[in-house]
């Protein structure tokens, strides 16, 4: 009987050491923590607003209110396809006074981000524009695949590609299908030398993508494994700027002369009818250094540009800082004896200054549906063949 009693306490004290941590454990919770945060300002600053100081009592009474409208706050987005639990912690909306995250003021925060006037967070929450963990209620686990992320994210991915366990490469392969929207080719079970070729290539695309998707990750979230990266679109479609959207710096005219005037470079690397072609174009009548006012117009040359540099052959090929970067060190190693690393790198200078001639010429201006660049030349050539009575120069 005295061992049952004995028992008896040592399980009635274990029971309330349980409760204890129960209710502690509740009371504890870290959006708990924020929300008691928020509401006990909110309800302090309306208190002392009525009343001036505070007593006791109201503070007691303040603490009793905010306890009681501590609430999981649940967004439906995606037309009810997933809930979003965000604002759970990140409570405030316009409500100043909170140094550190993840109570900071939301609207101040947010201020210079337009899209929020037709797309406001406290309708279609957070995970939306910055990814995350829609569900998850603690810190670590809401933010573990939040956009800040995606470099990581993406990196143990493609180490996930590496495993030996077949579900581990296809968790990998997912992920990188949902952030790209395409899979390389990698088949997460196909022998190990298909696999690395694929891998090959995924590599290869986060090398060349890696900062525009930083900026922007993964872009629409409207459907499973099919994203969108709105930057690099914005990107691909201009040739004024690097991968990574900043600003590429021109070289001028004299640097593409050099090698495209040059006889022992142009009779080696150049075709009869590039010399023709730079023959034409680089005549005196629609050099950008000869033409300022007509150049003013262009729609990537700015004024402070053409009066420092001629940049008549970026007019139209962009500005050259790339690909004068590659043909360099392309007949470096042609020099060096390596032929056909030099000719891979030759050949892909050529074609970024091809291809983006051809994309300034036919990008045209909504206003007038015509394109900026080869009106500026059409003009040109009118202007020149008035003067001179030439022909319309032709490639």
């Amino acid at each position: 009987m005295e061992n049952v009693r004995k028992w008896f306490a040592v399980s009635a004290v274990l029971v309330l050491l349980l409760v204890f941590t129960v209710v502690f454990t509740n009371y504890n919770q870290e959006w708990k923590k924020y929300q008691r945060a928020y509401l006990t300002k909110v309800l302090t600053d309306k208190a002392q607003a009525q009343k001036g100081s505070l007593s006791l009592f109201d503070q007691i009474a303040i603490a009793v209110s905010a306890e009681a409208n501590l609430q999981i706050k649940k967004i439906v987005t995606e037309v009810g396809r997933s809930a979003d639990l965000c604002m759970t912690c990140h409570v405030n909306v316009g409500v100043p006074g909170f140094a550190q995250e993840p109570l900071r003021d939301l609207l101040e925060i947010h201020k210079n981000v337009k899209v929020i006037e037709q797309l406001p967070f406290d309708q279609v929450g957070c995970t939306a524009c910055h990814g995350g963990n829609s569900l998850a209620l603690r810190s670590e686990l809401a933010h573990h695949e939040m956009r800040t992320r995606f470099a990581q994210i993406f990196e143990e991915s493609i180490e996930k590609l590496r495993s030996e366990r077949w579900a581990e490469r296809q968790r990998g392969i997912e992920r990188i299908r949902w952030m790209t929207a395409n899979d390389f080719g990698f088949v997460f079970n196909a022998p190990k030398e298909k696999r690395e070729e694929a891998m090959a290539r995924i590599l290869a695309w986060w090398q060349l993508h890696k900062d525009t998707f930083l900026v922007e990750g993964f872009g629409e979230r409207t459907s499973p494994f099919r994203t969108e990266n709105p930057q690099a679109k914005v990107i691909e479609a201009r040739t004024d700027v690097s991968i990574s959207g900043e600003p590429l710096p021109f070289v001028g005219s004299a640097a593409c002369v050099a090698c495209h005037g040059h006889p022992e470079i142009s009779d080696v690397y150049i075709p009869e009818s590039s010399k023709r072609h730079v023959e034409v174009w680089f005549r005196p009548e629609f050099m950008t250094s000869k033409n300022i006012e007509e150049f003013k117009d262009h729609p990537f040359i700015d004024e402070e540009t053409l009066k420092t540099m001629d940049v008549t052959c970026e007019a139209c090929h962009g500005p050259g800082s790339e690909y004068t970067k590659l043909m360099q060190k392309g007949m470096a190693l042609e020099a060096a004896g390596q032929s056909v690393e030099a000719a891979a790198l030759i050949g892909k200078a050529k074609e970024i200054a091809r291809a983006n001639a051809r994309q300034n010429i036919s990008e045209h201006d909504p206003a007038t549906g015509y394109s900026r660049v080869w009106a500026i030349f059409e003009r040109l050539i009118e202007k020149a063949l008035a003067a001179k009575g030439q022909n319309q120069p032709t490639e």
